[in-house]
């Protein structure tokens, strides 16, 4: 098949979930599948390591477009409606035998239902979160126009992909979408990258000289409101109940450069780091203190991947609570709960890396999840 997938931010590296996550998804279709990727060039990281992931998709055959827009910075209202990306689309869709569309987020929505009008292809809307949700919980602006958007895009698809049940049961509740046209495909992690690996994680410890410490690490895109939000509740709510039990205890905050208004001699802000596999090694609990935010969180899955064990409310944790994950996580929505399981953790640092069970891998390697899709696509070609 012939696929132009639409994605709203540019690519490359893909060092935060969203990213990781289509970034993944495309290198297993472009295995069999013909893929017209449009990615608008809004650089996500300052200084980063942008050509690798852009190569390795390039040598798979897949055809990169990063139109470059007209307004130079990025816009929440660029990301909905860009020129550029539009007529890049219809350029594909007029010379290229295009057999399904792919959209990334809503944010997609209006320049697919734009470049598409005339070609009536079908498509699948690829709904990393709901996104109309995570604007209600974070009072944001625009949350009404959004879920019109999502509800549009909803109804016009011919397949809808969702990561967890749970956002299969809002789009069907809030928007009356019939079951069987949603599909799930779960979220996951790159086994080749995150596995246990004790010699890297001393590395990064003798790195940031923390050879003697114990580390509680937390680590995303730390512009996202959700991650900023448990930043702040990382230094005001968890830090001082840690500290005053574990008093030499360091707190690793791993992500793209956010300007926090707050320093702590306990906590580490690293920005951003290419090889995040490696710090998760290097640490003895992650954290994942989310009270905002919709899907699964990959964070989660690569933390496990590494043998590490992982503190999360449960709205962190949604969607991936069940007997493949217990071992591994520690559920609180109480500040002092969460704080006494990471003492309880850092007390018994010097225990071995948990092993990770052969059928966590089977079912959350990207691999699982790229059949899944292909699957889906499969459905697609045989309706057309």
């Amino acid at each position: 098949m012939n696929i132009l997938f639409i994605t709203p931010l540019y690519l490359f590296p893909p060092y935060w979930g969203g990213g990781r996550r289509t970034y993944n998804l495309i290198k297993y279709l472009a295995k069999k599948h013909k893929i017209y990727l449009v990615s608008p060039f809004y650089p996500q990281f300052e200084n980063a390591k942008i050509n690798h992931h852009k190569e390795i998709l390039k040598k798979m055959g897949v055809e990169i477009l990063a139109p470059k827009p007209l307004i130079k910075v990025e816009h929440p209202f660029t990301k909905h409606i860009n020129p550029e990306v539009i007529l890049k689309c219809i350029e594909i869709l007029l010379f290229k035998k295009i057999d399904v569309i792919i959209c990334d987020y809503p944010w997609s929505g209006i320049n697919l239902l734009i470049a598409n009008f005339f070609f009536n292809k079908p498509f699948i809307f690829h709904e990393h979160n709901i996104e109309f949700k995570i604007k209600d919980e974070i009072r944001a602006k625009y949350g009404n126009l959004m879920r019109i958007l999502e509800l549009i895009l909803c109804k016009k698809a011919r397949k809808i992909v969702t990561v967890c049940k749970k956002d299969k049961e809002i789009l069907i509740k809030e928007f009356g979408i019939n079951p069987k046209k949603i599909e799930i495909v779960e979220n996951g992690f790159e086994d080749e990258t995150f596995f246990p690996n004790e010699k890297k994680g001393k590395l990064i410890r003798k790195k940031l000289g923390l050879e003697n410490n114990p580390i509680v690490l937390f680590f995303g895109k730390l512009d996202y409101p959700p991650n900023k939000e448990a930043v702040y509740k990382i230094r005001w709510e968890i830090l001082p109940r840690v500290i005053s039990e574990i008093p030499n205890v360091k707190f690793l905050i791993v992500g793209k450069k956010y300007k926090f208004e707050f320093q702590h001699e306990a906590i580490i802000f690293t920005g951003l780091v290419d090889n995040v596999e490696d710090y998760i090694n290097a640490a003895d609990v992650v954290i994942v203190p989310l009270l905002a935010g919709g899907g699964t969180r990959i964070k989660i899955l690569e933390a496990i991947a590494c043998g590490k064990i992982v503190i999360s409310t449960r709205k962190g944790a949604e969607g991936l609570i069940n007997k493949l994950t217990k071992p591994f996580l520690r559920i609180a929505d109480d500040w002092n709960l969460f704080s006494e399981y990471i003492v309880q953790e850092l007390r018994n640092r010097e225990k071995k890396t948990l092993k990770v069970p052969e059928e966590f891998i089977k079912k959350y390697s990207w691999r699982k999840a790229g059949e899944t899709l292909e699957k889906i696509l499969r459905k697609i070609s045989k309706q057309s």
